[in-house]
């Protein structure tokens, strides 16, 4: 608590390393934050009793993460700030979508999307996040981190021939040959109602 050892804006140089009050040279390049603090405590604990650091990253300088899958631009993002998962991805502009049975669906798979971190999965519900707001899975993005939304399968079945729009239908466990044809508008006046095929498979 006492501010005459406040230190802000402490830069890291190329090298890596950097003093802060007694401690010399202590490593900082590659390091996550509680791992660095851990690093600068132990360094101080030789000179003061107890030390305990609080350290708040301020920028990031030439430090880079990943967003890919269904966003909607796709690449690499300059980390010059402190970023969160909501705004990693709209920087990324937001999740793709795409027109199924005249409604705009989002096309990535929340349930599979991940957070890669230094080869490790961090686990975040992303359906939690969207669905519901749930800020605790609202997690810092860290140099080298890589978003990935898959994509979401979204299975249909095709109305084709005489019927008013002949397309693609939303396949739901419930729906009818009735069901999926009336929502492509229905047989036109040249249908011959008999011969009407269901193909599946190829």
């Amino acid at each position: 608590g006492d501010a005459s050892i406040l230190r802000t804006e402490v830069t890291v140089p190329p090298d890596g390393r950097f003093s802060f009050l007694d401690a010399r040279a202590i490593v900082a390049s590659e390091l996550p934050v509680d791992e660095l603090r851990q690093s600068v405590d132990n360094a101080l604990g030789k000179f003061r009793r107890s030390p305990r650091t609080i350290i708040t990253p301020v920028a990031y300088k030439s430090k880079k993460y990943y967003v890919l899958g269904k966003v909607v631009q796709r690449g690499v993002y300059t980390l010059n700030r402190p970023t969160t998962v909501l705004e990693a991805l709209a920087q990324a502009k937001g999740i793709e979508n795409g027109q199924v049975d005249y409604d705009f669906v989002d096309v990535a798979d929340l349930q599979r999307a991940f957070l890669m971190r230094n080869n490790k999965r961090i686990p975040i519900d992303f359906e939690k996040l969207f669905g519901s707001g749930d800020l605790s899975q609202n997690v810092q993005i860290e140099p080298g981190d890589y978003l990935y939304f898959p994509s979401a399968d979204v299975k249909q079945v095709y109305v084709l021939g005489e019927v008013a729009l002949p397309g693609p239908v939303t396949y739901r466990p419930s729906l009818t040959m009735l069901g999926a044809i009336s929502s492509r508008g229905g047989f036109d006046a040249a249908a011959f109602k008999s011969h009407v095929v269901v193909v599946r498979g190829s």
